[in-house]
């Protein structure tokens, strides 16, 4: 992918008190991270996802950008950078690139970030915030089918997730930067086992993949799962789930 880039930001980059530096300072600091839009004119193309993490995890988010194809254009890489500040350099990229919808782990990490972005007054220029961003629940059940019963049909999110970026490499709808090799690597060395009822990922070496599942997933609720009636629930899944035995 000729335009792919890949930002690394550690906690170092940033005061020891962040939380208390201008919105006008972040934005001084984001601009020698982010140029004048390397991607002119893709605003309203973009999807992105995010895996939040501090201490011992990395955060990792990724922006696809959907044209013929939908294509990987930006990994952004964090290691100890506060929750107060991801939420400030997601709304940095959400204000440049202007995403259809992106998606957050609603895990621990993620709720805080996720809460910044909704309730703070420095975020109320992110327009259609509550309809763009999809806070996600890892461990909980989407409705993927509602039949003309009113039985509604769920599947395991994750499972959801995963199965996206399955179809997406099946189909060649999506196009991931051979460039990045620690892409690669995490691709490859994921697993899971499965039996009658669930899904059992492998975790730790993952971070990547779950930006990826984010991005893949608000695209999905973009396009089709927010009409469907009952949206995202927590609760038990309807019937097995078939799954490719390879990414």
């Amino acid at each position: 992918v000729e335009a792919y880039r890949v930002i690394r930001m550690k906690g170092e980059d940033f005061r020891r008190d962040d939380i208390d530096m201008t919105e006008k300072e972040i934005d001084a600091l984001l601009k020698e991270h982010f140029p004048p839009l390397a991607h002119v004119g893709i605003k309203g193309d973009c999807w992105m996802g995010c895996d939040t993490g501090y201490t011992s995890d990395p955060a990792e988010i990724r922006v696809w950008r959907e044209t013929d194809k939908v294509r990987n254009i930006l990994r952004v890489h964090m290691e100890r950078v506060s929750y107060p500040i991801q939420a400030r350099i997601i709304a940095a990229m959400d204000r440049a690139y202007g995403f259809r919808s992106f998606g957050i782990d609603a895990g621990g990490n993620g709720k805080a970030v996720i809460q910044d972005l909704s309730g703070r007054d420095e975020y109320a220029d992110l327009n259609d915030l509550e309809e763009r961003l999809v806070s996600i629940d890892f461990g909980g059940a989407t409705v993927i089918e509602t039949r003309e019963n009113g039985i509604e049909v769920k599947q395991a999110t994750k499972e959801l997730m995963t199965a996206l970026l399955n179809n997406a490499a099946r189909r060649q709808l999506g196009v991931w930067a051979k460039q990045d090799l620690e892409v690669e690597e995490q691709y490859a060395s994921n697993s899971y086992v499965k039996n009658d009822r669930h899904v059992v990922y492998s975790k730790g070496h993952d971070h990547i993949i779950d930006a990826d599942r984010c991005a893949w997933y608000a695209r999905e609720w973009n396009r089709r799962l927010r009409e469907i009636a009952g949206g995202f629930t927590e609760g038990e899944v309807v019937g097995p789930v078939e799954m490719s035995r390879r990414f």
